[in-house]
């Protein structure tokens, strides 16, 4: 015959025994939290060193994403920027032959010009000898130039567009060259970078001006534009450029 268990004693055993489980759970509880914040810092670590190899992988990068697109192709540039010289030059030997500069069509008298090498404005027709009015010597100023080839898309680039009563010069992405002349003859033109502009240097004690809009074919973005005026950064150290 099974022994009966005083209730009030059965109750104190339950007591005790959800008082030990509540222990045990407490236990755990805390063993588990100190293993995670024992983990915690592991993980950090991993979790830093990971997007530190991706933010040095993306750093790695991203110089040689922007020297792609802002350098392009080397010998464009150089292209570019020596006939950005030979323009200058041959503007500069027409006011030397005929005591003036040329005028374009946009020219107000007497006022500084800011033009282009677009058939509109005549400046290349005048330069190779076919304006008669403006160059009655017939003197070309521009030889050594090739004529534009013409890609894929239709696109001129590279030269001179010549035709009986017009000629235009594009550069080699396609766009006409920027021609800025000092027509007031004070021997100096307002400068058209505007990076150096906001640092001071308003002015170029120059009367010829050119410049190409380089790869990105804006010339109002001066980091990789080709000009008359100076070596461009990417090509400064390289020797017999001109």
């Amino acid at each position: 015959m099974r022994s009966r268990i005083h209730p009030t004693r059965r109750l104190a055993i339950t007591a005790a025994c959800l008082l030990a489980l509540a222990s045990w759970m407490l236990w755990y509880r805390g063993a588990a939290e100190e293993s995670d914040q024992k983990k915690l810092p592991r993980r950090a670590a991993t979790f830093l060193s990971r997007a530190g190899e991706e933010q040095s992988d993306a750093y790695r990068r991203l110089p040689a994403l922007k020297r792609s697109r802002i350098e392009g192709d080397l010998e464009l540039q150089k292209t570019a920027w020596r006939t950005a010289g030979l323009v200058a030059s041959a503007l500069d030997q027409y006011l030397k032959h005929y005591g003036h500069l040329p005028e374009p069509m946009s020219a107000t008298f007497n006022v500084d010009c800011y033009s282009d090498t677009s058939s509109e404005e005549g400046t290349i027709y005048t330069l190779l000898g076919r304006d008669l009015v403006v160059n009655p010597h017939r003197k070309n100023f521009l030889g050594g130039i090739p004529e534009a080839t013409i890609d894929s898309s239709g696109i001129k680039r590279g030269g001179l567009e010549l035709d009986e009563e017009w000629a235009c010069l594009y550069d080699p992405w396609g766009i006409f060259y920027a021609v800025d002349l000092d027509l007031n003859s004070d021997g100096k033109l307002k400068n058209p970078n505007y990076e150096e502009v906001n640092r001071g240097n308003t002015e170029l004690r120059m009367r010829v001006l050119v410049w190409s809009g380089g790869p990105d074919r804006d010339k109002n973005t001066w980091e990789d534009n080709l000009t008359s005026w100076e070596t461009p950064k990417i090509l400064q150290g390289e020797s017999g450029l001109r």
